[in-house]
């Protein structure tokens, strides 16, 4: 997790533009959304295997 920050700020820091950085950042947020629900998913599975 703090792996993505970081790579988060050093792309910020790289990208010049505003409009890049809102769509890097909205790229990232969505890759850690599809992480949550992933982890979700296997936590409800392993609750109902139980």
């Amino acid at each position: 997790m703090f792996r993505i920050i970081l790579f988060i700020s050093k792309t910020q820091r790289t990208v010049s533009s505003h409009e890049e950085n809102e769509f890097i950042l909205v790229l990232h947020i969505a890759r850690i959304c599809r992480y949550i629900i992933v982890l979700v998913i296997l936590i409800i599975i392993s609750f109902l295997t139980r």
